[in-house]
């Protein structure tokens, strides 16, 4: 999985990503890249670009904030639809 399928996945989603820390610890991470679901005090002030093909930004929900994440790293993605349904993805399903 790239970056681009990551962002088309999670497009307008709350999701939740489990990945490894540097520190060798897991972590589940609450978020979305939806603006509609961010705090308007925390919208970027300017667009972005992704240079990195293997970072991705997410806004973590539940810490009120934005975080880079290594996509390989990821082991994990939980979507939940508008319903709070979720569709669990292992990470490993796409890692070639």
């Amino acid at each position: 999985m790239n970056i681009k399928d990551f962002y088309s996945l999670t497009k307008g989603r709350i999701f939740e990503v489990k990945f490894i820390k540097k520190d060798g610890t897991d972590r589940i991470l609450k978020g979305t890249c939806n603006l509609k679901n961010i705090p308007e005090e925390f919208h970027p002030k300017e667009a972005s670009t992704n240079l990195n093909e293997k970072i991705f930004r997410v806004f973590d929900l539940e810490n009120n904030g934005w975080r880079s994440l290594d996509i390989e790293r990821v082991t994990e993605l939980t979507l939940f639809n508008n319903k709070n349904e979720s569709l669990n993805i292992p990470f490993s399903d796409f890692k070639g």
